[in-house]
């Protein structure tokens, strides 16, 4: 179940209720982009640190700010990309089977209770001069 935690009153992930993981997500009008549990990272990371072994390159999450360049690079696409948090029992594999089975109730989930980070969402309430 996705959670109704506003990943906007988080500072740290530490402060993260337990049962709960905090993702950021990207996707476009194709589909879904970019999916990273952030928190199955940070506690990866402080292993890692405390054991004094560096993670490989693909076990770190994109720099946000990578991913909003390329979603105004490419703004055709109409980009949108928020922070959100899970109940830990859902997993990575299972939110990208959500998106592909049936994206639209996950996404509009996370429009109302993620963080946006960027969007490039078509508005189709505005008129278009044809």
């Amino acid at each position: 179940m996705l959670s109704n935690i506003d990943p906007c009153d988080i500072d740290d992930i530490s402060q993260l209720p337990p049962g709960v993981d905090l993702y950021i997500a990207m996707w476009d009008r194709d589909g879904l982009e970019y999916l990273f549990n952030l928190s199955q990272w940070d506690r990866k990371r402080v292993l890692a640190e405390l054991t004094g072994v560096s993670l490989p390159p693909q076990e770190k999450p994109a720099h946000p700010g990578h991913l909003v360049m390329r979603a105004r690079v490419n703004s055709q696409r109409h980009y949108e990309m928020y922070t959100f948090t899970v109940d830990n029992n859902i997993d990575e594999g299972t939110l990208r089977q959500a998106f592909i089975d049936n994206p639209q109730p996950i996404v509009d989930h996370i429009r109302v209770n993620g963080s946006c980070i960027h969007s490039d969402r078509r508005n189709s309430d505005k008129p278009v001069i044809v």
